[in-house]
C-alpha cells in the first residue's frame, strides 16, 4: 500500500538472485504473499524458498520456517508467491522469504520429459499432445498428434486432432496479426489521424472475423466523435471494403445499442454558453468558464486500465478493458487563483502556499472534502454538475505509460523528481499533454480522486463506467508529484490518501459528466451571464435582494471592493465589509504562538459585517458632541482620519449603542472569531514578514497613522489595518484556556470574566504581536494611546 510521503531520491541496483537472498513480505492474503523483490532484482516465476516468521518472547525473538513458496506472478518491483507446504500455519506471520536454489526445479528438467521404459505409442502421443493443447503450446502439440498419425495413419482420432490443431494454430497466427492491427489503429486514432485507423480496423476485421466485437466498439466511437469523416470513407472506399461491407454497415446501425447516450454535436450547441469553447491543438473540444477554468472533452470509448502483468505495483492488476461514457476534465489542476475566489466567496480560509507563490500555480493544502466543496460551490455559480474525477476518466485522460508517452521523463515534460523542490506553474509543460491536450497530469501535484481506494479494486472493477468501491477509508489519488520518482507519475500508478490530509504534493483537477441533463442546463445558460449568486439558508445574506434594499436605504452607498466583496458606507464615511459564513481555523498550530492561541481548532462563523478601518477620531467625536461626552485626548498627534484612541470598552460599547439609534442597524463589537477570521492569514497581508509599507508597528512612527494608510496591508476581503496601529477592543471577555472548550458555531467567549479581549497589536509593539492569531488582554475601564477599536455588524 502506497502513502502520499515525499521520496528520498533511491538509487536501486538490479541484481540476480543468489543462495540465501531475502525479500520482505509485505501483504498477505489467503496463501498468497506480496514481497518486496520482482523482475528488476532478478525474481523469476518458479523459484522457491523458505517462508520465515519472527515471533517474540519475553526470552527474546526467534526465527521459525513456517512453509515453502514457489513465485507466481512477478512484476518490476514485486512478486507474488504462494505457500504449498506448511499451509496449516498462519500465512500471516510470515515476515520474509529466503530463496534457495536448491529447492528450485533444475532448467534441464522438461516438462514432457518421458518416464523410464516409456513406450511412444499413438495413444501417449495424443495424451501428450492434450496436454500441451491445453497448456497453449500449440506447436508442440502438433508435433504429438501428427507422431501419433504416424504410428497410426488410420487412427480417426489422431486425423482429427491433427485437423483441429492446426485450425488453432492459424487462428492463434490470425489473432496476433489481428492485435497488431488493432494497435495501430488505436495509435492513429489517438494522432487524430481518423483515416488510417479506420483502414487498420478493415484489416483487422478481415484477418480475424471472431474478433469482431473489438473492432465494432472502436468503429462506434469513431462514427460518434468523425461522423463526416467515416461517411467520407465508406464512400471512397466502397469497392476496397465490398468484403466486408454488410458486417460494418450492422456494426455502425446498432452503435448506441447498450451504451450510455452520447451528446452529440456538443461543441456547437455548448458555443456561446461557456465563456468561449473551441478545438485545441489536439482536435479536442475546450471550453473556458470563469476564472479561466478550462475544460477538455474526452468521447467515449473503450480503453484498457491499468498496468500488463510484468509492469507496475500490484494494485494496477489485472489491466482490463472498460467502456467510459463522454465526459469533460480539467485542462489543468486546479490553481491558486481559482481555489482563492471560492475562499473569499464561502469564508473558508486559504490554504497554505510555502512561500512558493500563489497565481496560476496548483493549491496545495486541500483535503478531499475541501476539493469536493468547490465543486460544489462552482457547480451552485454555473449550473452544471463539476465533480471530481474517477479514476478510469483520470487514466483514460492521460492514456500512455506516460501523458507523453512511452519515453522516459525529462525535466522538460514533468515537474518531478525534486529538479524544483516546489511546484510550478500549471502549464508549464506543453510537451509533457496527454493525447488530448490535458497538462500536468505527471508530477506537479498528486490529484484528488472521486473513488475509495481499493488495492484489488481492478480484480472486480465494472466494465462501464467504474466508479470505485462502495465505501473505504482512503480516497484514491493520481499523478504523482514535484518530489516523485519516475515511478510514481506513470499513468498507472495507484495511490491513496486519507480524506483529511492537506500535503504541500496534493491538490486537484475537477471534471463533469456531458450527458442530456446537464446539457439542457448549459443551453439555458445565456451568453455573457453573471454566475448565480450563493444563496445560504433562509436568512437574509450579502446576496439577498431584501437586506441590500435595507442596507441601501440606510448607507450612502453600497457596492462591491476590489476583492468582490460588499462594502457599505453610512455617515461620517464609517465604511463596513461583508465577510460571508463560513469555516475557518482559529488559533495557531502547536509549534507557534502562545499557550493562549492553542489549540488551533476549526469554528463556524455566520456572516457579518466589520468595519474597514478603526473607528476614527472624526467618528468618535460626533458621538461625543451629540452625548455629551468629553473628547477623548490625541496626544498631540492629530485627529480626523487617525484611529481614535484613549478610548475604554465602555465607551466603545456606548458608541456603537448610538450608533444603532442613529442607522437603525445593529452595530456592535466583533467577536474574536468574527475579528480572526477577517484577518484570515498569518498576517492580514500573508505569511511575508511585517514591513513599513505593510502596517504601523514596532515604533516605527511613535505614533498613529491615519487609517487606512497601509493598502498592502490589507486582509484578504480588504480589511485595512488589522496589524499594528492601535490594538482593538472585542466583545468576548478574555480567558487564556477558552479554545480548549470554545463552542463550534459563533463562539461568542467566556460568558464573564475580568479582563476584555484586545487584537491586533500597535504602533509600539513588534511583530510577534501583530500576528492574526495573537491575543492579549485589558480592563474595560482602560484608556491608553495604543488601544482603539472597530465596528462588527449583523446580516440579519
Amino acid at each position: 500500500m502506497k502513502k502520499l510521503t515525499i521520496f528520498l531520491t533511491m538509487f536501486i541496483s538490479v541484481f540476480f538472485l543468489q543462495a540465501e537472498t531475502i525479500a520482505n513480505v509485505t501483504a498477505c492474503k489467503n496463501l498468497t504473499l506480496t514481497i518486496d523483490r520482482g523482475a528488476m532484482d532478478g525474481v523469476v516465476s518458479g523459484l522457491k524458498g523458505i517462508v520465515k516468521a519472527v515471533y517474540k518472547e519475553p526470552s527474546g525473538e526467534y526465527t521459525i520456517n513456517i512453509g515453502i513458496f514457489t513465485v507466481r506472478k512477478v512484476y518490476e518491483r514485486t512478486a507474488e508467491v504462494v505457500i504449498e507446504i506448511g499451509k496449516g500455519l498462519n500465512p500471516a506471520d510470515a515476515r520474509y522469504v529466503v530463496f534457495d536454489p536448491d529447492l528450485v526445479p533444475s532448467e534441464s528438467k522438461s516438462e514432457t520429459a518421458l518416464p523410464a521404459k516409456v513406450v511412444e505409442s499413438a495413444d501417449w502421443h495424443l495424451e501428450q499432445g492434450d496436454k500441451a493443447a491445453n497448456e497453449g503450446k500449440f506447436k508442440s502439440a502438433q508435433e504429438h498428434y501428427q507422431k501419433a498419425l504416424a504410428r497410426e495413419p488410420k487412427n480417426l482420432v489422431a486425423q482429427e486432432k491433427c485437423s483441429e490443431i492446426k485450425k488453432k494454430i492459424t487462428g492463434a497466427d490470425r489473432k496476433v496479426k489481428f492485435n497488431e492491427y488493432l494497435k495501430k489503429a488505436d495509435a492513429n486514432y489517438e494522432k487524430n489521424n481518423v483515416k488510417y485507423a479506420f483502414l487498420y480496423l478493415i484489416e483487422a476485421l478481415r484477418m480475424f472475423p471472431e474478433g469482431s466485437s473489438e473492432v465494432k466498439s472502436r468503429l462506434t466511437v469513431m462514427v460518434q466523435e468523425y461522423p463526416q469523416e467515416i461517411e467520407v470513407l465508406l464512400t471512397e472506399k466502397a469497392k476496397e471494403m465490398k468484403d466486408v461491407r454488410e458486417q460494418i454497415d450492422n456494426m455502425l446501425d446498432n452503435r448506441s445499442a447498450g451504451k450510455p447516450a452520447v451528446v452529440k454535436t456538443s461543441a456547437q450547441e455548448v458555443k456561446g454558453k461557456a465563456d468561449k469553447i473551441y478545438q485545441n491543438e489536439k482536435g479536442f473540444w475546450e471550453a473556458v468558464f470563469l476564472n479561466n477554468i478550462t475544460m477538455i472533452y474526452i468521447p467515449e470509448g473503450e480503453f484498457t486500465i491499468g498496468s500488463p502483468a510484468r509492469e507496475g505495483d500490484a494494485d494496477e492488476h489485472p489491466a482490463h478493458k472498460v467502456f467510459l461514457s463522454g465526459y469533460w476534465i480539467g485542462k489543468t489542476e486546479i490553481t491558486f487563483s481559482q481555489f482563492d475566489a471560492f475562499c473569499q466567496e464561502t469564508g473558508l480560509e486559504k490554504p497554505e502556499d510555502e512561500g512558493w507563490g500563489r497565481g496560476e500555480r496548483p493549491v496545495i493544502y486541500v483535503s478531499w472534502k475541501e476539493a469536493n466543496n468547490f465543486c460544489a460551490w462552482l457547480e451552485k455559480k454555473t449550473g452544471f454538475a463539476f465533480r471530481l474525477p474517477t479514476e478510469a476518466e483520470w487514466e483514460k485522460a492521460a492514456r500512455d505509460r506516460f501523458p507523453w508517452g512511452n519515453t522516459a521523463p525529462a525535466n522538460h515534460l514533468a515537474n518531478f523528481n525534486k529538479y524544483l523542490m516546489k511546484t510550478n506553474t500549471v502549464g508549464s509543460y506543453p510537451k509533457g499533454a496527454s493525447p488530448y491536450g490535458v497538462l500536468d497530469m505527471a508530477g506537479n501535484v498528486w490529484e484528488w480522486l472521486a473513488d475509495w481506494y481499493d488495492a484489488d479494486y481492478f480484480e472486480n472493477s465494472q466494465d462501464n463506467d467504474p466508479q470505485g468501491p462502495e465505501s473505504g477509508s482512503e480516497r484514491a489519488v493520481r499523478g504523482g508529484s514535484w518530489a516523485h520518482s519516475a515511478e510514481f507519475i506513470r499513468s498507472a500508478n495507484r495511490s491513496q490518501e486519507n480524506p483529511n490530509s492537506k500535503l504541500n504534493i496534493l491538490g486537484f483537477r475537477i471534471g463533469l459528466s456531458c450527458n442530456r441533463q446537464q446539457l439542457d442546463a448549459m443551453l439555458e445558460k445565456t451568453a455573457g451571464a453573471e454566475p448565480t449568486p450563493i444563496k445560504t439558508n433562509a436568512q437574509e445574506t450579502e446576496y439577498s435582494e431584501p437586506f441590500l434594499k435595507k442596507i441601501a436605504g440606510k448607507a450612502e452607498k453600497i457596492y462591491q471592493n476590489e476583492q468582490s466583496f460588499w462594502e457599505a458606507t453610512f455617515l461620517k464615511n464609517i465604511t463596513m465589509i461583508y465577510v460571508p459564513e463560513g469555516e475557518f481555523t482559529i488559533g495557531s498550530p502547536s509549534q507557534q504562538g502562545d499557550d493562549d492561541e492553542h489549540p488551533a481548532h476549526k469554528v463556524f462563523v455566520a456572516g457579518f459585517w466589520i468595519g474597514r478601518t478603526e473607528v476614527t477620531f472624526e467618528q468618535y467625536d460626533l458621538f461625543c458632541t451629540e452625548t455629551g461626552r468629553e473628547n477623548s485626548e490625541d496626544e498631540g498627534w492629530g485627529r480626523e482620519k487617525r484611529p481614535a484612541i484613549y478610548v475604554s470598552w465602555n465607551d466603545a460599547r456606548d458608541y456603537c449603542a448610538w450608533l444603532t439609534k442613529k442607522t437603525g442597524l445593529k452595530f456592535r463589537l466583533p467577536s474574536e472569531a468574527e475579528w480572526e477570521k477577517a484577518a484570515r492569514d498569518y498576517y492580514p497581508w500573508g505569511n511575508t514578514l511585517p514591513a513599513a509599507a505593510l502596517a504601523n508597528f514596532n515604533k516605527n512612527s511613535m505614533t498613529t497613522s491615519p487609517v487606512g494608510s497601509y493598502p498592502k496591508g490589507a486582509s484578504p476581503y480588504g480589511i485595512q489595518d488589522m496589524a499594528g496601529n492601535v490594538w482593538e477592543w472585542i466583545g468576548d471577555w478574555y480567558d487564556s484556556g477558552f479554545y480548549r472548550n470554545s463552542p463550534f458555531k459563533n463562539p461568542q467567549g467566556p460568558k464573564s470574566g475580568s479582563a476584555r479581549v484586545v487584537r491586533g497589536g500597535s504602533w509600539a509593539n513588534d511583530s510577534e504581536f501583530i500576528r492574526s492569531a495573537n491575543r492579549s488582554q485589558e480592563d474595560p475601564a482602560s484608556r491608553l494611546n495604543i488601544l482603539g477599536f472597530r465596528l462588527a455588524l449583523d446580516s440579519n
